[in-house]
């Protein structure tokens, strides 16, 4: 959601779950030293200019109280799931341990939602399309190569898979609906529905059916070997 006033007003007068960004103080060159186990955001002099950065989010209940947090990792899970990332890079690991940075240049995501025995059913189909980066070989696969270029695409689909099935369950378990735009969705689609059951949402909720789809093209070329 956006961050202001007005904004939050409306989903705690609407008894609507939400999610807020967390935002936190770092160096500059903070954000490349991280992966070299450079010192935390905190430790910085005094004299060095300090920049924001998103850093996660935290998840909130329909009456305001607060749920848990999200990772910067989810979190661009959940840009790719409300269709605001265009962009990106998503890296992969394979079963071999190699590791392929692919780009991501397009993505969509469209979610469906019906009622089977008064209980919300879900389908949440993301589609993107990738271009390898930097990677390197896998399994004796030349980087250049179609084989690699499908292996790429394979395990981009089981890792986005697997992470967006692991958001889910964190989400009946904990987080809410919101962090998905499940709740939205079912209301606009089935509101007298909603409106029937809102006092036992988290409840169904729980009990709901989240089916996760991800379908990814990945173009060959632009590969660092």
């Amino acid at each position: 959601m956006a961050l202001n006033l007005h904004s939050l007003y409306k989903v705690v007068s609407n008894a609507d779950e939400f999610y807020l960004l967390k935002m936190t103080p770092c160096a500059p060159d903070a954000l490349s030293e991280e992966e070299g186990g450079a010192s935390s955001d905190t430790e910085s002099n005094d004299s060095q200019k300090m920049m924001l950065r998103i850093s996660g989010a935290a998840a909130y209940g329909r009456q305001g109280n607060y749920l848990g947090e999200l990772d910067e990792q989810e979190l661009e899970l959940l840009r790719l799931i409300t269709n605001r990332q265009i962009s990106g890079m998503v890296a992969v690991r394979t079963a071999d341990g190699s590791v392929i940075d692919c780009q991501i240049k397009q993505s969509h995501c469209e979610t469906e939602c019906t009622l089977r025995e008064d209980i919300p059913v879900f389908t949440v189909r993301l589609h993107l399309r990738c271009i390898p980066v930097d990677g390197s070989a896998v399994g004796g696969i030349n980087t250049g190569s179609r084989t690699f270029t499908e292996r790429a695409r394979r395990d981009l689909t089981e890792t986005l898979t697997a992470r967006l099935e692991a958001l889910v369950n964190r989400s009946r378990q904990s987080l809410g609906s919101s962090v998905l735009g499940l709740q939205d969705k079912l209301r606009q689609r089935a509101p007298d529905w909603y409106e029937k059951h809102a006092d036992d949402w988290e409840e169904l909720y729980r009990r709901a059916s989240v089916r996760v789809e991800v379908d990814c093209t990945v173009i060959g070329g632009g590969i660092i070997q």
